[in-house]
C-alpha cells in the first residue's frame, strides 16, 4: 500500500512537471481523489496521498509493541500516533535514555516513515 503511495506521488510529481506525458489517463485519478487540480491554473496538478485509517492503526500497535518490548514499564506514560506513516511520540519518560530507547524502537518498525518525539523527561527534583 506504501509502495502505491510513493508511485502515485513520483507519476504526479513527473506529469505535472511535464517530463512524462500521459502517464495517468485524463480523470482517472480524479475520480480516485488522488488528484487535485489548482482552480486558478488547471495545468498544475497536486497529487494528494489517500489516508489509510487501518494502515496507520496497525503501524501504532506494532510501534507501541516495539515500545515495550524495549524499555518494559516505562512505555506505560509514553503515547503513540500515526498519520501517514509518521509516528508521533508523546508522553513522558524517566529519562533520556528511555525516550531515546523508545524513539529507536519506533524507527525500526517496518512501514514507519518519520518519528516525531514530543517526549518530556521527567525532572528528578
Amino acid at each position: 500500500m506504501l509502495h502505491a503511495r510513493a508511485l502515485s506521488l513520483l507519476t504526479g510529481i513527473l506529469v505535472a512537471s511535464g517530463l512524462v506525458t500521459g502517464g495517468i489517463a485524463p480523470g482517472a485519478a480524479d475520480a480516485q481523489n488522488a488528484v487535485d487540480r489548482s482552480p486558478a491554473d488547471p495545468s498544475t496538478v497536486r497529487v494528494v496521498l489517500p489516508y489509510d485509517p487501518a494502515e496507520d492503526a496497525a503501524l501504532t500497535a506494532n510501534v507501541r509493541n516495539a515500545i515495550v518490548a524495549n524499555i518494559g514499564s516505562g512505555a506505560a506514560l509514553i503515547n503513540v500516533e500515526t498519520r501517514l506513516a509518521i509516528v508521533t511520540l508523546s508522553g513522558e519518560a524517566a529519562s533520556g535514555e528511555v525516550r531515546d530507547r523508545a524513539r529507536a524502537a519506533a524507527l525500526i518498525v517496518s512501514g514507519v516513515q518519520d518519528v516525531i518525539d514530543r517526549i518530556n523527561v521527567k525532572s528528578t527534583a
